[in-house]
């Protein structure tokens, strides 16, 4: 299985036109230029291709934050066909 960090980098290539070395922890989601519908695609993604549901609180300010929740997902998300 891919790891938190391969999923965002794949998520990111699939759905925006960032550059994949940007994509780091400290990186905002703002200054990626990725807005709540673009996340909500990426995090459909990672659903997609991990069958665990990632559930979101609070809105992930950076990229650290988006691999937190889909750590705590692949750890302990609920798992869907």
């Amino acid at each position: 299985m891919k790891t938190a960090n391969e999923l965002i980098l794949a998520a990111a290539a699939a759905y925006t036109d960032v550059q994949l070395e940007r994509v780091v922890p400290t990186a905002t989601l703002e200054e990626l230029g990725i807005d709540s519908m673009t996340l909500a695609e990426m995090l459909f993604y990672v659903e997609d291709n991990t069958h665990r549901e990632v559930d979101v609180v609070t809105r992930p300010v950076t990229v650290a934050d988006v691999t937190a929740l889909i750590e705590q997902s692949l750890r302990t998300g609920k798992v869907i066909p």
